[in-house]
């Protein structure tokens, strides 16, 4: 059965480039009754002039959410920024393109260069250069 899965939104829509944090991907159509292994979610990201395709396969099915973990796309690019795409295929069907953005570091990552003032309401106070 050509099941084509419809796809709203990601969430998060901006995700690390090393990848290994999780993705959910929510769904107009029910997912219940699809197998997670008949389903794999087809990251792509545009660098210059080529495309690089990364496949991964679904962690955990929800009636109207899929979750997947990110790949890591650091050997794509030498850039600090890289946009892209996830399609969800199953059963012979894909879903449209939903456009996703890897970054290196992200504003509330621990990974934080401490030369950057956080993005929280709490302003940092420098001391005036000596």
């Amino acid at each position: 059965e050509n099941k084509t899965i419809k796809v709203d939104c990601l969430n998060p829509a901006t995700v690390l480039m090393e990848g290994r944090s999780m993705l959910a991907i929510h769904t107009s159509t029910p997912t219940t009754g699809i197998q997670k292994s008949d389903i794999k979610v087809h990251f792509t990201v545009i660098n210059e002039a080529t495309e690089t395709k990364f496949v991964a396969d679904v962690k955990e099915v929800k009636k109207h959410l899929l979750k997947v973990e990110i790949p890591d796309v650091r050997c794509a690019t030498a850039n600090e920024r890289l946009k892209g795409f996830v399609v969800v295929h199953s059963h012979g069907g894909k879903s449209e393109k939903l456009n996703i953005q890897f970054e290196t570091d992200l504003p509330n990552s621990s990974k934080r260069n401490p030369e950057t003032p956080p993005k929280s309401g709490i302003a940092v106070k420098r001391a005036p250069p000596s």
